[in-house]
Order: C-alpha cells, then sequence, then structure tokens
C-alpha cells in the first residue's frame, strides 16, 4: 500500500488540502514514518471501536474519506458503515466492491472494471482513472 500512496501524499497541495491519516497499524516501521510525515494530523485507530474511530473522523470534520484496505486483513470498513464523512471512498486495498452501501466512489480503471460490464454488481459509483489504477514508487 505505501508504493502506492506515499508519492500521492508525497505530491499532495498541503496549502489546498489537509490530509489525515488513520492508522490501523499495531507495530508501526520505518514505512508508517514516511506516512505520517506526509500528513498534516495522524491518527492511530488501533484498539479504537468502529464508532469510536467513526465519530473520531466526525470530530475531524473530514469531507472526503477514502479507504485503502477494502477487504483485506484488519480492514475498518465498518468504520465506513458509519458514514462518518459526506464523501467516501475505496482504492488499492482490494480490487472489487466494498458492498457498503455508505461507500460513494471506488477508483479502478477500465481494465479491472471495463465500462458497462461490472458496475451493476458494485455498491460504489466506478470512477475510473483514465490508464491505469496500479502505478506506485519505491517506499
Amino acid at each position: 500500500m505505501s508504493r502506492f500512496t506515499l508519492p500521492l501524499l508525497a505530491a499532495h497541495d498541503h496549502g489546498a488540502f489537509e490530509i489525515f491519516g488513520y492508522a490501523q497499524v499495531p507495530v508501526p516501521d520505518g514505512v508508517t514514518a514516511k506516512l505520517k510525515a506526509c500528513c498534516d494530523s495522524w491518527r492511530s485507530i488501533v484498539g479504537v471501536g468502529d464508532e469510536g474511530a467513526a465519530n473520531m473522523i466526525r470530530q475531524d470534520r473530514i469531507d472526503i474519506l477514502i479507504d485503502l484496505a477494502g477487504h483485506t486483513s484488519d480492514n475498518r470498513l465498518l468504520v465506513f458503515a458509519h458514514k462518518p464523512a459526506p464523501v467516501q471512498a475505496t482504492w488499492l486495498g482490494y480490487p472489487g466492491t466494498t458492498g457498503l452501501s455508505a461507500m460513494d466512489y471506488r477508483f479502478t480503471d477500465a481494465n479491472a472494471d471495463p465500462p458497462g460490464v461490472t458496475d451493476e454488481f458494485c455498491s460504489e459509483r466506478l470512477i475510473r482513472l483514465p490508464r491505469t489504477n496500479w502505478c506506485f514508487g519505491t517506499a
């Protein structure tokens, strides 16, 4: 995940966007430190219940909340089920639908989700990136 998100976070215009990281990382490491350095605010949600994490996000007044885990191990999709942000999207961690009606968008591409083929099977509106959904750098 870090190989995909570090370049994106590092290139963000922090004058235009305030970046919050909500981390489900039980054992932080050097890569965690790099991710944290790219964020304006960092919150560990390890051991915080889904409703508690959703309340934290609401208190932070997050406009757009993006899930990076999908249905992978230790995901926090149930936080998204509480709809703590007005716009919620999923990207990267799992190449399919979350199945959540509270998830507004899923970033993908035409290779993974050919237009008109997979849309009806997704609970989210698909946002197809122009070339590929998979672009990475070194962590």
